[in-house]
């Protein structure tokens, strides 16, 4: 199971983001933070992560906008 914490961390990293300002919900990619090739390293460290693969219909920026959604999406 993937936590929040780990991956409020995971994204800090790549986005210079704080965790704190992930864990309120921080847009990474309607805010730019983040673009369409960032999607596919996210996806690839979630599915690596939880051990299964993430449906295609699944994958789209509005499901990995925020932590949460992120969240919300691969307890589907």
């Amino acid at each position: 199971m993937l936590e929040k914490a780990e991956l409020a961390a995971w994204l800090s990293e790549r986005t210079g983001l704080s965790t704190e300002e992930l864990d309120a919900g921080a847009p990474l990619f309607t805010s730019g933070v983040l673009d369409s090739f960032d999607l596919v390293e996210i996806v690839v460290f979630v599915e690596k992560r939880i051990g299964k693969r993430i449906g295609a219909l699944d994958v789209n920026m509005e499901n990995f906008d925020t932590v949460d959604s992120i969240l919300r999406t691969i307890r589907k």
